[in-house]
Order: structure tokens, then C-alpha cells, then sequence
């Protein structure tokens, strides 16, 4: 990225638009990685799984 570019990209953040557009991409990598998190816990692979398997019998 060229400097002309950075500058224009600071500009248009500092910009309520600009900002509220981070605000969005920052609560869609946060649900993005909820899910993500959630699926991993009771993924058929995670250790947690096999634990509630046997503590079951």
C-alpha cells in the first residue's frame, strides 16, 4: 500500500461511516470465531466428547 493509499484509508476511518464499519467487521469476526469456538467443543473429535462418552457407561 502506497502512502496516498494510507492516508485515504486513515481518512475515511476517522469518518463515522468509516467507523462504524469497523464496529461491523469487529462483531462479525467475534460471532465468526463464537461459532467457530462452539463448534470445536463438541466436535465428534474433541477430547471433551470421548470424556462424555465414557463417564456415560
Amino acid at each position: 500500500m502506497i502512502e496516498e493509499e494510507t492516508i485515504e484509508l486513515l481518512k475515511f476511518l476517522s469518518t463515522d461511516y468509516g467507523r462504524g464499519y469497523l464496529a461491523g467487521l469487529a462483531s462479525g469476526l467475534s460471532i465468526l470465531l463464537k461459532i467457530l469456538k462452539k463448534s470445536r467443543v463438541s466436535s465428534p473429535l474433541s477430547s471433551n466428547y470421548f470424556d462424555s462418552l465414557f463417564t456415560t457407561f
